[in-house]
């Protein structure tokens, strides 16, 4: 693929939600955009000058066709970015790394990226690179124990054979030599 496509962003844009607010007693009206996954990519605001003429309807409207564009803008830089990068969309790259997560296969090295998406499927991952026999990491979701709420985040097992909460080094997030663990 050399370019992002159109039908891409429309899809894109599809799956918003929206978020309005006004802005305490002013006359503005405050859009946000988020995809499913929780991430923003895009704001918009509406204000009237006169405050005995402001309809939070009319404001939401408003603001809401502001914050589609900025998110259609902010989508095509995106995309734009992603496929320099990676060489595919998201469409693509959701897909490829399914294809990769659900096959289990050793011979094809992932991007940090393409193992955040391979745990929070339920798999386990590894670096070629760590010297430790039997490491791994993996995605903990949201939970209680027993009353006490925690929030998601990532273990590893040691080499030690241990398991511990795990934040990935610089080292890690650059590295592309991950493999998923059968």
């Amino acid at each position: 693929m050399t370019k992002v496509e159109f039908p891409l962003i429309q899809a894109l844009v599809a799956t918003l939600s929206f978020k309005f607010a006004r802005v305490g007693d002013t006359t503005v009206t405050g859009c946000w955009a988020f995809l499913p996954n929780g991430f923003q990519v895009g704001y918009g605001e509406s204000a009237c000058v006169d405050p005995n003429n402001f309809d939070f309807e009319l404001g939401k409207k408003y603001a809401k066709e502001r914050c589609v564009q900025a998110a259609t803008n902010k989508l095509w830089e995106l995309e734009g970015y992603l496929l320099k990068v990676t060489g595919a969309t998201s469409d693509r790259f959701v897909e490829s790394v399914g294809e990769v997560a659900n096959s289990g296969s050793h011979d094809r090295n992932l991007s940090f990226g393409e193992a955040v998406v391979a745990m929070k499927q339920g798999k386990k991952v590894t670096r070629s690179g760590w010297n430790g026999a039997g490491m791994f990491a993996y995605y903990v979701p949201a939970g209680k124990y027993p009353a006490l709420p925690y929030r998601e985040h990532l273990a590893l097992r040691t080499a030690q054979g241990d398991i511990t909460t795990w934040s990935p080094s610089t080292s890690d997030a650059l590295a592309c030599d991950w493999l998923i663990v059968d």
